[in-house]
């Protein structure tokens, strides 16, 4: 059982959901370094937290970061199983209810790996006083270290496997005394609200929400045991029961907890920042995308692969959000919305997003990824010294220091820079005499500035036209489109370009040649389908044409 249930969780978060993993590493920086050690440790429950952000370095490989709590479940339940007094099926298997809870609070992309470790650390802790005489000195004292070792949630679970062997009231009552006597010399020693250091400063990313599942993972490892009496046997219905509601508790929890939508929007950003775009494409005809942030990673990938004109509308269009996130307030959508910006060669909006994706992490961390970011972008800059400010604690992570390390000699050799395959092409397509911050809902002038002093980058003229194609705006449409540079005229550009000579002509007689006889005449179906089909009708034929888009452009704003 202990096998099946491992390899179910690992397949889960190796297959399901690989992508939060990568958003546990990415909003963090693991450094190896005494200062980063003793800043850590040195609050509540601060070797758990050091032990998990260790552990969650790993995670920048899904399949390790699977593994890893694949393992720290199997842990969870073994050593819970050791602390139960009753040895037969029904034992064993109730051994996996905190596991479980564990888990699937792990699915949240908000709890921290640090619940696994002061879980682990607790349950270990109780076997090694499990044979002592004095159980009240040694549960006191254990209680304490514990405490700032692995913060309150370890101990809960060290009480109640210490309990569940002694059975003793008088000595878990000194171990909860303990806790409470350490949380209040605790409140005048750092500046943490009462609350925060009787829950746990380091168990989600959000310090000021205490997570529910930990704490019941907690309780049920004190409660189960005293339920598991030795002069009881359950029969095999019972077993069997158990089982199926073990079983069936932890993957329909897993899939219940895990949010699709987030998954969705890792996927999308960590592709387009590691330029996969044909994963990307993959992906989106296998389902459409479902929020603006993964479109604006989808459309990065048509352009960057030349099929932005062909193939924008083949997937449902939501306006200029699409092509350009707005920055907000938070730490998730400005990583994505800054990997179009650095694509496009946006230096110093790129910067400014990723800038404050990291300032406003919930937990204050720092992360690797932005760190690498800045770092790219101030030296496409030719700021030289800040961008090897943001290079020297890379060169105390584990993933990042051979980088690191590569991109420092380019600094001193900064002439190499321009010759560089990806950073030669960033400063190429710099604005040289434009450098400012533009706002996403303004993109016009900046984008035709840089059609205009990087006239063969069509990645930034798709971009220019697609903005005019999803605002509607037909007479900027026709100013900026210049069929010379295309060998074929994409579809979407045709059928924007006859709708707009509709609205003064009556037939297509004297069209321009770029706009082909089958796009004519699908305009004229289309034109007698809208007059006499209903929506739903409609929509399954032409949802796929400019033309669609732009009927439905009011209601899509609204």
């Amino acid at each position: 059982m202990s096998v099946v249930t491992g390899i179910g969780v690992f397949l889960f978060f190796a297959l399901i959901q690989p992508y939060q993993l990568r958003s546990q590493e990415m909003y963090q920086m693991f450094l190896f370094t005494s200062d980063y050690f003793r800043s850590v440790v040195c609050l509540p429950g601060g070797l758990a937290d050091y032990a998990g952000r260790f552990l969650t370095q790993f995670m920048l490989y899904p399949w390790i970061g699977a593994l890893i709590v694949c393992l720290l479940f199997t842990s969870v339940q073994q050593l819970t199983f050791t602390h139960i007094v009753r040895r037969d099926m029904l034992a064993y298997t109730v051994s996996f209810v905190p596991a479980v809870l564990l888990t699937v609070s792990f699915c949240n992309m908000d709890t921290l790996l640090s619940v696994f470790v002061a879980a682990v650390t607790g349950l270990a802790a109780a076997i090694c006083i499990r044979f002592s005489k004095r159980l009240a000195v040694f549960e006191i004292a254990a209680s304490v270290v514990l405490y700032f070792l692995s913060g309150s949630l370890g101990v809960v679970f060290f009480i109640g496997a210490c309990h569940a062997h002694h059975r003793r009231v008088l000595p878990t009552l000194c171990g909860l005394a303990a806790i409470l006597a350490s949380v209040i010399v605790s409140r005048y020693i750092f500046n943490f609200q009462f609350v925060r250091l009787l829950c746990g400063i380091h168990y989600s990313r959000y310090h000021d929400t205490v997570p529910l599942l930990p704490w019941l993972a907690a309780a049920s490892a004190v409660a189960l045991p005293l339920f598991m009496k030795n002069d009881r046997t359950a029969g095999p219905a019972w077993s069997t029961a158990a089982v199926l509601v073990v079983s069936v508790g932890l993957f329909a929890g897993m899939f219940a907890n895990r949010n699709a939508e987030w998954e969705e929007i890792f996927r999308y950003s960590t592709l387009a920042g590691e330029s996969q775009w044909n994963k990307i494409l993959r992906s989106a005809l296998r389902r459409n995308p479902s929020t603006e942030i993964s479109l604006s990673c989808l459309n990065l990938a048509l352009a960057e692969t030349g099929q932005l004109g062909n193939c924008m509308f083949q997937f449902r269009q939501n306006g200029q959000n699409g092509l350009f996130y707005p920055y907000r307030r938070e730490h998730i959508s400005p990583i994505p919305a800054s990997v179009v910006y650095w694509n496009l060669g946006f230096m110093n909006t790129c910067q400014r997003f990723t800038f404050a994706a990291e300032e406003v992490i919930p937990d204050y961390q720092k992360s690797s990824w932005c760190h690498r970011r800045l770092a790219e972008v101030f030296l496409v800059k030719g700021q030289y010294d800040v961008a090897r400010k943001y290079l020297e604690p890379l060169k105390y992570t584990l993933f990042y220091r051979s980088w690191a390390v590569e991109t420092e000699k380019l600094l001193d050799n900064p002439e190499q820079i321009d010759s560089h395959t990806v950073y030669g092409e960033k400063r190429r397509c710099d604005l040289k005499e434009h450098r400012s911050l533009y706002s996403s809902q303004d993109m016009y002038t900046p984008l035709y500035q840089y059609c205009q002093e990087n006239p063969e980058n069509m990645v930034l003229r798709q971009y220019l036209l697609g903005l005019c194609l999803l605002n509607a705006d037909m007479d900027r449409f026709v100013g900026f489109l210049q069929p010379e540079l295309f060998r074929e005229m994409p579809v979407s550009y045709q059928e924007a370009y006859i709708l707009y000579w509709s609205r003064d002509h009556d037939s297509a007689y004297g069209i321009p040649s770029f706009v082909s006889e089958r796009t004519v005449n699908n305009f004229m179906s289309f034109t007698t389908a809208a007059m006499s089909m209903s929506e739903a009708s409609l929509q399954q034929r032409y949802s796929h044409t400019y033309w669609y888009y732009f009927i439905n452009y009011d209601d899509r704003q609204n």
